[in-house]
Parts: C-alpha cells; sequence; structure tokens
C-alpha cells in the first residue's frame, strides 16, 4: 500500500476543475475514486513511467502526473488535467 497525498499545486488544480465543470462532477468522482484506488495499491507501476520518480497516468477523463518514492511508499500526485467529455 502507498500513501496517497496532493502536492499544493494539483490540490488547486482538482478544485478548478471541479468548479468550472459543474456537469461533469459525477465523472470526475469517478474518476478520482478510481485514482485513489490504483495509487494506494500500486503506484509504483500505474500509468507510465516519466523521469524518475514520476508516473504518468489516466483515470477516466483525468490524468495525473505522480511523484512516486518507493522506498517510503509514498505516491504525491504533482499534476492534474481534465480532458475532453465523453462524446459517446
Amino acid at each position: 500500500m502507498f500513501t496517497l497525498i496532493w502536492d499544493t499545486l494539483a490540490f488547486d488544480q482538482m478544485q478548478a476543475i471541479v468548479l468550472w465543470n459543474p456537469a461533469r462532477r459525477a465523472e470526475i468522482a469517478a474518476a478520482l475514486s478510481a485514482l485513489d484506488r490504483e495509487l494506494h495499491t500500486r503506484a509504483d507501476t500505474w500509468g507510465e513511467s516519466r523521469d524518475p520518480p514520476f508516473r504518468l497516468g489516466y483515470s477516466g477523463a483525468l490524468s495525473a502526473l505522480v511523484r512516486v518514492d518507493t522506498q517510503d511508499r509514498v505516491a504525491e500526485i504533482a499534476e492534474v488535467r481534465l480532458g475532453p467529455a465523453s462524446t459517446t
């Protein structure tokens, strides 16, 4: 298990995403829930490797850049973005 924390910038980004996209709140909540589950259990293998110690991955319409410390078992969300709405 990994401890999941949010960088201040990423937290502010997520807050803005939720505020600016009220029609997508359920979609965003589901993506956050899945992101939380994935990072708690497998942050060291989730998404794609970037310059160590970073990983980049997607959860629903959200993308997240995560700093992973495997020794201390900590995953820090460094940046989060919202992709386009599904057209299906």
